[in-house]
C-alpha cells in the first residue's frame, strides 16, 4: 500500500481511515494453531467480500506473536471495532491508538513512532509488507 511506504510512514499513521486487524485469539492457542489459522483465513475472506483494501502484515501484541494481521485502508473506526469484536479481539489499532472493543481508547503518541530494529524492541509492533517493522508508541499509563 503506497500510503504506508517507508518514506511516508510517520505521516501515514497519523491519517484516519486505516486499521490493523487479526483473527488470532489467544484463548485458541498460539497464532499458528488450527483454530487461529482458520480465523485468520476467514477474516481475509470477510474483508474481500466487503470490498476492502488490505495487505498482510505481521503483528506483535503485548509481546505475543499474533501471526498474520491485516492492514486495512478505507475503513471506519466502527467497522474496524465491529470486525474486531466478531473475531473476539480485545482491541484494534487505528490512527488514534488502540480502540478497545468493549469501550475505551489507549491513545497513540505519533511523535514517538519507531521504525526498524528499534520498533522490534517494543511490546507492540507491526512488520509491514517488505519486512519493515514499525511501532506506534501507545500511552499505556
Amino acid at each position: 500500500m503506497e500510503l504506508f511506504a517507508p518514506g511516508t510512514l510517520r505521516e501515514a499513521f497519523r491519517k484516519d481511515g486505516w486499521a490493523i486487524l487479526t483473527g488470532t485469539c489467544e484463548m485458541n492457542g498460539p497464532y499458528d494453531s488450527p483454530l487461529n489459522q482458520n480465523a485468520i483465513r476467514r477474516l481475509a475472506e470477510t474483508l474481500q467480500r466487503a470490498g476492502m483494501r488490505f495487505s498482510k502484515v505481521e503483528g506483535i501484541y503485548r509481546g505475543v506473536n499474533q501471526g498474520i494481521n491485516y492492514l486495512v485502508t478505507g475503513i471506519s473506526p466502527r467497522e474496524a471495532t465491529d470486525l474486531a469484536a466478531e473475531y473476539v479481539q480485545e482491541s484494534v489499532l487505528l490512527n488514534e491508538g488502540l480502540l478497545m472493543t468493549r469501550g475505551g481508547l489507549v491513545s497513540m503518541d505519533h511523535s514517538q513512532t519507531l521504525v526498524g530494529r528499534d520498533a522490534m524492541r517494543q511490546e507492540f509492533y507491526t512488520v509491514l509488507p517488505g519486512g519493515l517493522p514499525v511501532s506506534c508508541r501507545l500511552n499505556l499509563n
